[in-house]
């Protein structure tokens, strides 16, 4: 179910809907929040469930305590809103390739 199905009419003036095209993770801001988390927690053997939990929200809640850290998973240089870039200026011209 879309955001627009379920808020239809209800959606507050300053918030604005914007649809992705299917299977473009590259656009989806989350996907790079999880590629960093990734990173953080391979290679690492963990006894216990709990273990798990824990590592995961101590590397969250550096996230949580910092916007910062949080904008910079959505300055995606290629991301644009009527041709404007949502990157901030000293992004907007560096290319990343993996």
């Amino acid at each position: 179910m879309t955001a627009e199905k379920m808020l239809g009419n209800d959606l507050p003036e300053n918030i604005r809907i914007i649809t992705l095209p299917p299977y473009s993770p590259e656009l989806n801001p989350v996907e790079e929040l999880w590629n960093v988390m990734k990173d953080s927690l391979c290679n690492k053997i963990f006894g216990t469930l709990e273990q798990i939990e824990e590592t995961i929200t101590t590397f969250l809640s550096s996230y949580w305590q910092d916007a910062r850290k949080v904008l910079s998973l959505v300055g995606c240089k290629r991301l644009t809103i009527k041709h404007r870039s949502l990157a901030p200026p000293e992004q907007r011209h560096k290319q990343k390739f993996v």
